[in-house]
């Protein structure tokens, strides 16, 4: 007859207090040897030196063991979690026989009964002290392949090259030679590409223990990076255009946005090196910043948060794994919204959710798209829409069903949409050159139909460049140096305009030096490099658009003819609206609306619409649903 008592578990029958953990004593052994260890549960504020594992889960599936010493009970796990326990422990002994060296790891994937919810809830409201108390974080971004070693090192050759002021050019076979790297054929240029793409990077646990302890190693199997900021410095220094693109992932050869999620590392972390221990930021901050990240579970993008958030309770989240995705993102958005009166909210929502019963103004925190600014350009200083005026907000109904309330004004309609903007912004070179030489031309014919331009007051004049209208309106008046951009950078515009690889070398003069006339070249290209990294930066997701009155703007690629322009009060932006049903006929503002995102109008992003006499009859609630 079979056994048909209940077998033991690993855990026990009672679940963790509030402040107690498991911690893993993991046995030494060879690459083959069993994995083997005990747990013992102890005090989180009187506990053993223990080092706190970071690793991506991977597949939910558990096809390896775990053999618990203290009663031989063996425990299904991750592949994930198997390979970094195996890379973790200390190797075994070698006769004659040492002192057994036992390594002290708390794991999450074995440390927390996964089949507990209560204990599960309990452990992971705690999950950043578990982090903060450990003597230090082992970040593990997966199993060593045969080119992982060439990559770490090719990614410290390249910081050494760009501290010793060395320009890396792929094709310059010489120069690499010089800086101490290898040929652009060599396979380490391939391996470092890949190593970007582990998806430990885009992980949002894996981020927010990243930040929890001032003592972490980056480990890739048993190799320890040089330093944390090894593989993060390079995309960084690409970014910066200090590095060629190529060395990192392409976008198409990056479909989930990981190299925004090195870089957003590597942002979040330098700070921490200067202060004593990390500091805890606002839930809605944290939101923003971790919004590139990903999650099994769209509930754990709060979840993974609470434990750097220093608003959480004031704010009432609490994890609660019976509730929807919906109504979490609802109820947190609800009470950000109410508690702190902030308009920033909004700017976290994207031009497409997959969560797609949310209200429209609850930004989806799950979904993420390459390049979105992490605020929404919600810290965009160079704007100020509302001029002085304070935000407004309330939060009408209870769970989907929550409506928003918003003091401010219906300005304008949108009477038209052209094309989307990124297609003619890829890059600055041919041939796209060309087909933005047409786009922009035909651009350029549509804000002249509007002259005379609208401008309000004497914030300008009744002759505009149509020029002026057309460059500030694609960059949101803001150049590739986060400033405001004055009159004189038309000619970044005009270089981004013109340029092609024909019209550079155009620019020489037979009386020229070389130097000189390739230096012309070189200044037109950059600058018109430069154009356009600040269109990108600012309208990679807009199209432009004219409204009823003349207006001329930059909207959301989501925006249609028809949808209404707006004011919000406390906003540094102006908003596009979409009615969402007729109220009382003939009586817009019984009207209620869906809000489609955040825009740039020209001549109206200085505070003038607050400063005229109709402003203030005009003002009233609306309401978003």
């Amino acid at each position: 007859m079979s056994d048909t008592r209940p077998k033991p578990s690993l855990y026990g029958a009672k679940s963790l207090g509030s402040q107690q953990i498991r911690l893993l004593y993991l046995n030494p052994g060879h690459e083959s040897d069993t994995l083997t260890g005990h747990l013992e549960v102890v005090d989180l504020k009187k506990c053993p030196p223990y080092e706190a594992l970071s690793y991506e889960w991977g597949s939910p599936e558990k096809p390896c063991i775990f053999t618990a010493t203290e009663n031989n009970h063996r425990v299904n796990i991750t592949e994930s979690l198997y390979h970094a326990l195996r890379d973790l422990r200390h190797a075994a002994p070698a006769p004659p026989r040492e002192p057994s060296l036992t390594r002290v790891i708390w794991a999450d994937g074995i440390c927390i009964n996964q089949e507990d919810l209560d204990e599960r809830e309990s452990q992971v409201s705690i999950m950043g002290s578990i982090y903060r108390g450990a003597s230090r974080v082992i970040t593990y971004i997966g199993q060593e392949s045969d080119t992982s070693a060439d990559a770490v090192a090719l990614a410290a050759s390249l910081l050494r090259a760009f501290e010793n002021r060395t320009r890396v050019d792929l094709q310059d076979a010489s120069g690499l030679a010089k800086a101490g790297l290898p040929p652009a054929t060599d396979k380490s240029w391939k391996a470092l590409k890949e190593l970007c793409l582990r998806r430990w990077a885009g992980r949002c646990w894996c981020a927010q223990e990243f930040l929890c302890n001032k003592d972490l190693i980056m480990m890739c199997g048993r190799r320890v990076f040089p330093e944390w900021t090894t593989l993060l410095s390079v995309v960084r220094l690409v970014y910066a255009r200090q590095l060629p693109a190529a060395i990192i992932p392409s976008h198409d050869e990056d479909p989930d946005s990981l190299r925004d999620c090195l870089i957003s590392l590597i942002n979040l972390r330098s700070p921490l090196q200067y202060m004593f221990k990390p500091q805890r930021k606002q839930l809605l901050k944290l939101l923003q910043s971790f919004h590139p990240f990903q999650v099994s579970d769209p509930r754990e993008k709060v979840y993974s948060l609470l434990g750097h958030s220093l608003d959480h309770e004031d704010l009432g989240i609490e994890v609660d794994y019976t509730i929807s995705p919906e109504q979490l993102y609802t109820t947190v958005a609800a009470e950000i919204a109410t508690e702190y009166q902030d308009l920033r909210l909004l700017l976290s929502n994207l031009h497409h959710k997959s969560l797609s019963n949310l209200p429209s103004w609850v930004p989806d925190w799950s979904t993420w798209y390459f390049g979105s600014d992490l605020g929404g350009t919600g810290y965009d200083h160079t704007l100020f829409a509302s001029g002085h005026t304070r935000a407004s907000l309330k939060v009408i109904g209870t769970r989907l069903q929550t409506k928003f309330s918003v003091a401010g004004c219906l300005l304008d309609t949108v009477t038209w949409v052209g094309d989307k903007i990124l297609p003619y912004y890829t890059t600055h070179e041919e041939p796209v050159a060309t087909r933005r030489r047409e786009w922009i031309t035909k651009q350029l014919e549509i804000v002249r139909k509007l002259d005379p331009y609208p401008f309000l007051g004497n914030s300008g004049t009744q002759n505009p460049d149509i020029t002026t209208v057309l460059w500030k309106t694609l960059i949101s008046n803001t150049n590739h140096d986060e400033s405001i951009a004055k009159a004189e950078y038309v000619d970044y515009f005009n270089a981004h305009y013109h340029h092609s690889n024909s019209q550079v070398q155009e620019t020489d003069h037979p009386n020229d030096a070389r130097g000189s006339k390739d230096k012309d070249a070189s200044d037109i290209s950059e600058k018109a490099r430069q154009f356009c990294d600040a269109v990108r930066w600012r309208s990679r997701y807009r199209r432009v658009a004219t409204t009823e009155s003349g207006y001329f703007g930059a909207v959301p690629q989501t925006a249609q003819v028809g949808d209404i322009l707006c004011l919000f009060q406390g906003g540094r932006h102006l908003y596009i609206v979409r009615p969402a049903d007729s109220g009382q006929p003939g009586n817009r503002s019984r009207e209620t609306f869906k809000y489609v995102g955040h825009a740039y109008v020209h001549g109206l992003m200085g505070g003038e619409i607050v400063r005229e006499e109709w402003y203030r009859k005009r003002k009233g609630e609306i309401i978003l649903l």
